[in-house]
């Protein structure tokens, strides 16, 4: 059975609303600089916070629209909020925090996990199991392993178990099965002799198992985005919808889930993006490529610069960045060639 770690520093991406096509982007050239490049970061802002990271390898996090920290880097590590919550970990013990640095509760925990539909998974001197956001425990949990919950439902396993259970801690699905993941979009992948299929939440089997197991770099990844998962045959990727048929042919060296109804693919280790019906909306010409976030995406070209595009695959600056971030409710940080200070840009 597949074993599953008590603490996952990412939590799933969480469905973004759709916004029209992005224009134009604005570099306020005479902006104040935000931050020095002492710091960096390869995460991606929630809700305005970002995670940063110091030259010493110590985190905290930086609100991108006060233009300051609401958690000084001197951490071990921090998760990145979820659900209007931060978690970081000072070596010894987790702590969970505000979105304005504030303590969100009372606690220390020996293991914790980003909340996840209203409850964290944690270790701490008062047991094993969930929490709310007030702090309590609301499931005591004495299976071997459990992950975080999904649409009400949260996978466990230990020698006699195989299933999910509710918010109540009781087992509502037991399965026979190889291995299982989280539910998406009423359905769970499950293993089966080497394939994989899908349950709904009664736990009756919607989509046979046809195809082989998708992997990225070793990892195993399985759920519906934007209507949509991905599927591997002869070792190439393609998509399925939740009729099971099959709707973009397994033809790419490497998919990843779809975001705002448009997918990243690669080809030949370069990247490019398709629609989830097929549609090509860039070739794969870049060497890094970013989900699609409000709108817009940045890539890095073949000399590692970084630029921005809307979903109809046009430049919203002809500027190249030495890095950059990912937007969020259309801010992002970028470092301007030739300088070495973070700036804030602006999409309209």
């Amino acid at each position: 059975n597949e074993q599953y770690p008590r603490v996952a520093e990412l939590p799933f991406d969480s469905d973004r609303k759709l916004m029209t096509t992005v224009n134009m982007i604005n570099l306020n050239s005479d902006l104040k600089v935000i931050l020095p490049c002492e710091y960096s970061t390869h995460r991606s802002p929630v809700d305005n916070i970002i995670a940063i990271r110091n030259q010493n390898g110590l985190w905290g996090y930086f609100d991108i629209i006060a233009e300051k920290f609401i958690l000084e880097c001197k951490y071990k590590s921090v998760f990145d909020f979820s659900e209007g919550l931060g978690c970081y970990y000072d070596g010894e013990v987790y702590r969970y925090i505000n979105s304005d640095g504030t303590p969100a509760f009372e606690g220390e925990f020996f293991e914790a996990a980003a909340f996840s539909d209203g409850l964290a998974r944690v270790v701490s001197v008062d047991g094993v199991g969930y929490i709310d956001k007030t702090g309590k425990f609301v499931i005591h949990c004495d299976y071997a392993d459990f992950d975080d919950f999904h649409e009400g439902l949260a996978r466990v396993s230990d020698e006699q178990t195989l299933g999910y259970i509710g918010k109540d801690g009781n087992l509502k699905l037991k399965l026979n099965c190889d291995g299982m993941f989280p539910f998406k979009d009423g359905l769970a992948a499950i293993g089966l002799n080497g394939k994989i299929g899908y349950i709904d939440s009664d736990g009756n089997l919607d989509i046979a198992p046809e195809y082989d197991a998708p992997k990225v770099e070793g990892y195993e990844y399985f759920r519906f985005e934007c209507g949509v998962a991905p599927v591997m045959k002869d070792g190439k990727y393609g998509f399925i919808d939740k009729k099971g048929e099959l709707v973009i042919n397994p033809e790419y060296d490497l998919v990843l889930y779809a975001i705002e109804d448009i997918i990243r693919v690669r080809k030949d280790k370069l990247y490019g993006y398709i629609t989830t019906s097929g549609d090509i909306i860039t070739e794969c010409i870049f060497t890094q490529a970013g989900s699609f976030k409000n709108g817009i995406a940045k890539v890095r070209d073949a000399d590692g610069k970084y630029y921005f595009i809307n979903k109809e695959g046009k430049e919203l600056t002809t500027e190249r960045f030495d890095d950059a971030t990912d937007f969020n409710n259309g801010t992002a940080f970028a470092i301007k060639q030739g300088t070495d200070t973070w700036i804030k840009i602006t999409a309209e």
